[in-house]
């Protein structure tokens, strides 16, 4: 995961591959253009969860909470930054992410939906 992010958002070299630097370089080095804005799209999230060591579903939820986080901290510098995340798990949850529920879109939200 460190080297995708690494390589896709251009963290400079001293990127030093652990959640808190993943948090610094997502507030401090992350280029967010000022027009137009900058899009992640997390793809089979569900996947990266069950691939965590030992199923360690809490550094997944992590990563979920610094993007949260550098979502508002660029919107308050007025850049617009979107973070997609897509699952085929319908019974995935997470907490409080960046202080906020995590919830299903309109059309999923409703358990009868997911095929739950």
């Amino acid at each position: 995961m460190h080297d995708a992010l690494q390589a896709t958002l251009s963290f400079p070299a001293w990127y030093g591959k652990y959640l808190n630097a993943l948090n610094d370089c997502m507030w401090e080095d992350l280029v967010v253009p000022e027009n137009g804005g900058l899009t992640l799209v997390l793809s089979r999230y569900d996947h990266f969860v069950r691939t965590m060591q030992a199923g360690n579903h809490a550094s997944a939820e992590i990563v979920l909470d610094i993007f949260a986080r550098a979502i508002r901290y660029h919107s308050l510098l007025g850049k617009r930054l979107l973070v997609l995340v897509q699952s085929d798990d319908p019974k995935i949850q997470f907490g409080r992410l960046g202080g906020i529920s995590a919830t299903w879109n309109l059309r999923e939200w409703l358990n009868q939906n997911r095929g739950l």
